[in-house]
């Protein structure tokens, strides 16, 4: 992908040429195989979870011989998850709303007004098939960010909603308690 061009090429030349031809200039850095990238992020979320498990089993192990060792241990790793699960979701973010996100994901591809669905879905698999498009993979990407968001969303709303509850009517954690 290159920042200013609507459109994915399967290899370097042909998006260069595609750049040249609509005379925008190519920025350092650029093109940038989304593929890659989107590859890049599902791998770091794998990894992510794969080594919470195995440094969660390694912490009850250790649990056994030295108590004090698995409580640093596991407010390390947990900090640790935490701090990696939310630069997956943000960066995740980024890249795939980004301008090369959303040209790999086929967000650009327009239907005309004249072509019927099935048209316009076949079109979109040639796409994805001879330019190099990332239809599978953008809506994938999409589809668990909108997920998290979600699940993100409605727990700041029930902060939201005991802070409220806690601050104007007085309650305690007995009477939040009661409400579940």
């Amino acid at each position: 992908m290159i920042k200013g061009v609507d459109s994915a090429s399967l290899t370097r030349d042909e998006i260069q040429s595609k750049a040249e031809t609509l005379g925008i200039e190519i920025p350092d850095g650029y093109p940038i195989e989304m593929h890659k990238v989107y590859t890049a992020w599902a791998l770091w979320g794998f990894w992510t979870q794969f080594i919470l498990i195995i440094v969660t089993i390694a912490s009850l192990v250790v649990a056994n011989f030295a108590p004090i060792v698995f409580a640093y241990m596991s407010s390390i790793t947990g900090l640790g998850w935490f701090i990696s699960s939310l630069l997956w979701v943000i960066f995740g973010a980024i890249w795939r709303y980004s301008w090369g996100g959303t040209v790999a994901a086929g967000d650009r591809l327009v239907r005309e007004d004249s072509e019927s669905t099935e048209d316009y879905d076949k079109r979109r698999l040639e796409a994805a098939l001879s330019n190099g498009y990332q239809l599978k993979s953008g809506a994938f990407l999409g589809t668990i960010l909108t997920i998290l968001s979600t699940i993100g969303f409605l727990i700041l709303w029930a902060f939201a909603i005991s802070g409220c509850l806690i601050c104007v009517y007085g309650w305690d954690k007995d009477q939040l308690g009661a409400l579940t």
